[in-house]
């Protein structure tokens, strides 16, 4: 199992999501914790790259990297539009 960490900045936008978007949040932080590879690649010219990307729910988007060797995610970009 992966463990997920934020920094200040993913956890500011984390906490500005709307009351919506917490749920299917809470969801995918399960996804990530047992597969994170699961993800689309930042840069489809890197496809097997440890910076992916999951949309969740209709409008959101989390951009994640993965350290494999720490079992290790770390949150980079929290967005619902």
């Amino acid at each position: 199992m992966y463990r997920i960490t934020t920094d200040e900045i993913s956890s500011d936008q984390v906490t500005a999501l709307p009351k919506e978007a917490l749920l299917i949040y809470a969801e995918i932080l399960g996804v990530l914790e047992l597969v994170p590879w699961q993800g689309d690649p930042m840069n489809d010219e890197n496809p097997n790259g440890p910076l992916r990307t999951l949309a969740f729910g209709q409008f959101g988007m989390i951009t994640y990297l993965i350290l494999d060797d720490q079992l290790r995610v770390d949150l980079v970009d929290v967005t619902w539009v």
